[in-house]
């Protein structure tokens, strides 16, 4: 490493958040300035810690709508960590006895209007509809009397990775949506529901940094918040986790 740059640890659990409330998904600390005297000239991730709580249905891709006739009717699945046979039984519980979801050898479900009366629609405005294999934008007609097979898989994997925001990492993340997104770390959830999610970057290169007066700057209060694959924010369910970030800085002074 280049002479006159240090590194501090940065612990940030989230039961010191500043911030009130039950979901830690958004933290705060009122800690002042890091580096004191000093410039910061790189700040990466060492590990984060925390259970998987993050449920595979959730208030972000619940809601079903759709039409019984030309009748628009919205539902909303029940929170919680579904098998494929839990989201059909609770699918049929809700629907009346003229449309009975089921599920194939595929893996696939399948909706069956029995009615002689109305056609169903399932409308391609719900969240739920990748989770359940419906196409992304279309509106899917079920004619009386007739079966829909769905054409994507049922998809109840939940979070594959958590997109940790910061306000200190300015647009410095580029993705397929065109957009710029402020992202200081992504971890990989590998682990099952219920087991703690632990990473620990490892990276080689971790210690390599050159001395930059254009990128230097100060990091005051910093504050995260974790989101998912399409930015909104996790709910912890009120468990707390924790996070270590490896800040590298040097002193004002120094040229």
């Amino acid at each position: 490493m280049q002479s006159g740059i240090h590194h501090r640890i940065l612990r940030l659990c989230s039961k010191d958040s500043v911030l009130k409330g039950n979901n830690k998904g958004v933290a705060k600390y009122a800690i002042g300035n890091v580096g004191s005297n000093c410039t910061v000239q790189r700040i990466t991730i060492k590990s984060f810690t925390m259970p998987n709580v993050f449920y595979n249905i959730n208030e972000n891709n619940n809601r079903l709508d759709y039409k019984i006739g030309l009748n628009e009717v919205t539902y909303f699945i029940p929170v919680g960590n579904y098998n494929l046979n839990d989201l059909v039984i609770n699918l049929n519980s809700h629907f009346n006895p003229d449309i009975v979801i089921n599920q194939s050898t595929e893996g696939k479900l399948r909706t069956a209007n029995n009615s002689l009366i109305d056609s169903f629609t399932w409308l391609k405005s719900s969240t739920a509809k990748n989770l359940i294999g419906l196409p992304e934008d279309e509106d899917i007609v079920i004619p009386i009397f007739t079966t829909y097979q769905h054409v994507n898989l049922v998809d109840l994997s939940g979070i594959k990775n958590i997109y940790i925001f910061a306000n200190w990492a300015s647009m410095n993340v580029f993705d397929s949506t065109g957009g710029d997104k402020s992202i200081s770390a992504i971890v990989p959830v590998t682990v099952p529901f219920g087991s703690t999610i632990y990473y620990d970057n490892n990276e080689q290169s971790l210690d390599a940094i050159e001395k930059s007066k254009v990128y230097s700057q100060n990091l005051v209060d910093p504050e995260i918040t974790l989101r998912d694959l399409n930015d909104n924010i996790l709910d912890t369910n009120g468990i707390n986790y924790e996070l270590h970030y490896k800040v590298y800085m040097s002193h004002v002074h120094e040229s």
